[in-house]
């Protein structure tokens, strides 16, 4: 079954509609879209990248490249949205996240969290 599109205020039961499979990808912000598939995970896609991808057990934070102030801000929407709390930020050049009470640094570009 092919991905299912909606705009973000379009109100739907996402979870009568999703068979195995099937997702389905709400348009939240400027060029960024969510998924929410069928095996639990839910991507948030930025400008093509996924560039957050959690579900029960993991969140995965992943600019691929693209370290901007945009990406880190998709990133803690996503974040404040979806209730996941972590927090994105850079110093000195670096990025770092924050999550219960710890602070991951981005050392091969990706964080894996444990929920």
């Amino acid at each position: 079954m092919k991905p299912i599109t909606v705009d973000r205020e379009t109100q739907i039961n996402r979870t009568a509609i999703l068979e195995p499979g099937d997702q389905i990808i709400v348009e939240s912000k400027r060029n960024t879209y969510t998924s929410h598939k069928s095996g639990g995970n839910i991507v948030v896609t930025y400008q093509g990248t996924n560039v957050v991808t959690f579900n029960d057990k993991t969140i995965i934070l992943d600019p691929n490249g693209w370290w901007t102030k945009t990406t880190k801000r998709r990133m803690n929407q996503a974040s404040e949205e979806y209730d996941l709390g972590y927090w994105v930020y850079q110093k000195t050049g670096q990025w770092y996240v924050d999550y219960k009470g710890k602070t991951h640094r981005f050392e091969s570009g990706v964080v894996v969290l444990d929920r």
